[in-house]
C-alpha cells in the first residue's frame, strides 16, 4: 500500500479538477474560476483535519450603512447555510461573510473530496446571486 503525503494528495486532486494554486507553509492558495471573476480560496492542513476557506464581502459597512439590510442579509445567509448542508456560512470576526469546510484527513478520497469541494463555488455563486451583494459587486 501507498501512502501519500496529504499535501501531495491534494496538489494531485487540484490538477485533476484542473484548479491553479499555489502551495503555502499552512497549505494552499487555491485559484478557482468562476465565469469573468476568480475568487481565492484558503487550504489550511492541521493535524487531523483540512480547511478549506472562502473568504468574502465585509458585511461592516453595509451593517453602518444599512442595519436593516444587514439583518435582511444574515437572514438569507442562515437560509442558504440550511439548505447548503456540506459547508458552513458565517461572518467571521472582522465582519467578513465565510464559507468553510473541514474535511477529515483519512476520508479525502477523491470522490468525497470532489463532493465537498465543489460545494464550496456553489455556496459563492449563491451567495453572489443574493441581490443586494450582487448590486454592490457589480460596482
Amino acid at each position: 500500500m501507498i501512502i501519500m503525503s496529504i499535501k501531495k494528495k491534494l496538489s494531485w486532486y487540484f490538477e485533476l479538477l484542473g484548479i491553479k494554486y499555489k502551495e503555502t507553509p499552512e497549505g494552499f492558495i487555491l485559484y478557482y474560476r468562476m465565469g469573468d471573476k476568480r475568487v481565492s480560496i484558503l487550504v489550511k492542513i492541521y493535524e487531523e483535519w483540512v480547511e478549506f476557506k472562502w473568504i468574502g464581502l465585509n458585511m461592516g459597512s453595509i451593517k453602518q450603512r444599512s442595519p436593516d439590510l444587514y439583518v435582511i442579509l444574515l437572514e438569507t445567509l442562515l437560509k442558504l447555510n440550511n439548505v447548503i448542508r456540506e459547508v458552513k456560512i458565517g461572518i467571521d470576526e472582522e465582519d467578513n461573510i465565510v464559507v468553510l469546510i473541514h474535511s477529515h484527513r483519512d476520508a479525502l478520497f477523491f470522490d468525497v473530496f470532489e463532493s465537498e469541494f465543489m460545494a464550496i463555488p456553489l455556496t459563492i455563486r449563491a451567495i453572489l446571486e443574493i441581490e443586494p451583494l450582487k448590486r454592490m459587486v457589480s460596482k
